[in-house]
């Protein structure tokens, strides 16, 4: 088994343990997203967010994995709700995505190749560190 199924399944654990764990769903949306999975990636974000509203990254990743889908509006009131939770990670997630006159189309582009491909994205570089 790699690290990223050994971690996943330690996310798991954690969350049934805990009854409900919104960083564990957060990372198991993550872990679900860089399988290829997005029903599954889609549900985990949700929890996360039910769990935890006022977290943006799960909003955010849950934006850019329904634009990925080509579920645009649903992308843009979710990327909007990030927005207005934390500006300055948008941003964040902006610059490491792209130059900022990027489209969203690119950069949601960007993001599948970073978060899915195990590249150094701010999630995939926090999902790495978490499991090494």
């Amino acid at each position: 088994m790699d690290r990223a199924a050994d971690a996943e399944m330690a996310w798991r654990e954690s969350d049934k343990m805990a009854g409900s764990d919104a960083e564990a769903k957060f990372y198991l949306g993550v872990a679900a997203a860089r399988r290829g999975d997005a029903k599954e990636a889609e549900t985990a974000f949700h929890e996360s967010i039910k769990l935890n509203p006022g977290d943006p990254r799960p909003i955010l990743n849950l934006a850019l994995l329904l634009e990925s889908l080509g579920r645009t509006d649903e992308a843009n009131a979710t990327f909007q709700t990030a927005r207005n939770i934390n500006p300055s990670l948008v941003a964040q997630y902006a610059a490491a995505f792209g130059a900022p006159e990027q489209t969203r189309g690119e950069q949601v582009s960007l993001w599948q190749r970073m978060i899915l491909k195990n590249s150094s994205s701010p999630v995939a570089s926090e999902f790495d560190r978490i499991i090494r």
